[in-house]
């Protein structure tokens, strides 16, 4: 019959070298991930911008005819809020100027959109100066490059 020595101890659990180096290699892992999933988070904003911009600058022009052929309204009563409806976070229907707005943080007007029915036309200005970050204006600025001698991007959808 074999038996073990009474002397001899069974190991249980880690040393200490193990779990500062499990430890070290955690922390390194976390520091490299860290900064992608901030940056993420910062294209994703100026992403879901570019496309609610790019929806409705689709959709606006058979919403104009339909609301004034089919629907029989007036030109120059007309409302954005009746052919776009943008809702969300930062966004705010302004009725008395025919607008929308979008503010980053309650900062500045980053996204101006009005109707112009005088001009049959609807106008986009994003202002990338207006976000709080020198990564998401620098993000905006490379979706949005500057049109204009003011410094800003715009565009006019005609009808």
């Amino acid at each position: 019959m074999i038996t073990q020595p009474k002397n001899t101890k069974t190991k249980k659990g880690f040393t200490l070298i193990e779990l500062i180096f499990t430890i070290v290699i955690i922390g390194v892992l976390a520091a490299t991930a860290i900064p992608k999933f901030k940056d993420l988070k910062e294209s994703s904003e100026i992403n879901n911008l570019a496309k609610i911009i790019s929806d409705f600058q689709s959709s606006v022009p058979s919403a104009y005819y339909n609301a004034v052929d089919l629907n029989g309204e007036s030109i120059s009563t007309l409302k954005l809020n009746k052919l776009i409806d943008i809702k969300g976070k930062n966004w705010t229907y302004y009725d008395d100027e025919n607008k929308y707005r979008y503010r980053y943080n309650g900062n500045g007007r980053v996204i101006t959109i009005e109707l112009k029915p005088s001009k049959k036309q609807i106008q986009t200005v994003v202002y990338c100066e207006y976000f709080s970050t020198e990564t998401l204006k620098a993000k905006c600025n490379s979706k949005f490059p500057s049109n204009s001698s003011n410094g800003f991007w715009y565009s006019y959808i005609d009808f």
